[in-house]
């Protein structure tokens, strides 16, 4: 009876192993698709952005950090 219970937990085990690593896969397949869809070229006006906040950001890096 012992052997049986013990290996009746194995079994659970190694199912609950795979379960996660198949959840695990998953995500990442997730995370990949999501990170394909955002890598789009930006727009001009979206450039236009980045850079003024690039600019703003510089004036607190170059006063060492006072302003901050």
């Amino acid at each position: 009876m012992k052997k049986f219970v013990m290996i009746i937990g194995c079994l659970a085990l190694g199912a609950c192993g795979n379960t996660i690593t198949g959840v695990g896969k998953d995500i990442q397949k997730m995370g990949e698709g999501l990170q394909k869809k955002s890598e789009k070229p930006l727009t001009k006006k979206e450039q236009a952005h980045r850079k003024s906040i690039g600019q703003f950001s510089n004036m607190f890096h170059m006063s060492g950090g006072k302003n901050a």
